[in-house]
């Protein structure tokens, strides 16, 4: 049982829910077996994979901005649980990646290149 984005276009994916255009608020949902798949649009598209959560629930949640905004559970579920890890993705996009997976050495010479 798990939850999680998911890109329309991936293999395996219904066309008709990655073709599908939504105006803000809205959402569509395909099912496959225990799979469901939930596509709502608030600023972008975001899909979302579960196994967990029905598509039909929706909640109002209270945001900045609006008021009263429905969103489906699973939307609301995930971001609840999530805050921190797409937190921590964020910052680290922010490092370039030679900086993460170099070794010291090659930092050292890196970083004095340019001087040469």
């Amino acid at each position: 049982m798990c939850t999680g984005t998911v890109r329309v276009n991936r293999v395996g994916m219904p066309k008709e829910l990655a073709s599908t255009i939504l105006k803000s608020g809205e959402f569509d949902y395909r099912r496959k077996k225990d799979l469901v798949v939930v596509k709502w649009k608030d600023k972008r598209d975001v899909s979302i994979l579960t196994s967990v959560y029905d598509p039909t629930v929706t909640r109002s949640v209270t945001t900045r901005n609006v008021t009263d905004k429905i969103k489906p559970e699973a939307v609301v579920e995930y971001s609840k649980h999530m805050s921190g890890v797409d937190h921590s993705d964020q910052l680290m996009s922010y490092v370039p990646l030679s900086r993460r997976t170099a070794k010291w050495t090659t930092k050292l010479f890196m970083h004095y290149l340019p001087s040469l």
